[in-house]
């Protein structure tokens, strides 16, 4: 239960990061990027690691990657 917990406050730190990014960048600004955790899967480490790769992004002023038009094609959901 404890796990669960930790996950939770984290998923909502990654949101904050989310929305923190998204005024930094633009509204949609984080569609077609680079995957910064993984939404299937969410662990605590997982998680951490999408927080602080949008926390960097923010505090450099340097938008995530985003997948190019031929790979974007490529992908099936």
């Amino acid at each position: 239960m404890i796990i669960v917990s930790k996950l939770n406050t984290y998923l909502k730190q990654l949101n904050k990061a989310h929305d923190d990014y998204e005024t930094k960048f633009g509204k949609g600004s984080l569609e077609d990027t680079i995957p910064y955790f993984d939404p299937v899967n969410p662990d605590i480490d997982n998680v951490q690691k999408g927080i602080n790769m949008l926390n960097k992004a923010i505090e450099t002023g340097k938008p995530l990657p985003k997948f190019s038009k031929e790979v974007q094609s490529d992908i099936i959901y």
